[in-house]
């Protein structure tokens, strides 16, 4: 885990999109916290995804366009 956390402190530098992907249980929201809090992210701003909800990829990529639209400014 201590790699993947210095991972995230490196891509919280970067402006580009982060996909988090594991089985469940292996820390993926963690991660994503701290690639949130370390680029400067608020608590509140955090926009978590349960990719279990989603279907199929049309149904994903709807989500997250819808999200990205609806979430001005945040994570």
């Amino acid at each position: 885990m201590e790699g993947a956390v210095d991972e995230a402190v490196f891509l919280a530098t970067l402006d580009i999109p982060v996909a988090i992907i594991g089985a469940a249980g292996t820390g993926k929201m963690y991660i994503a916290r701290i690639i949130h809090e370390e680029s400067g992210g608020a608590p509140d701003m955090l926009v978590p995804i349960d990719c279990r909800d989603l279907r199929s990829r049309s149904a994903a990529n709807a989500r997250i366009a819808r999200e990205i639209t609806q979430g001005e400014g945040k994570t």
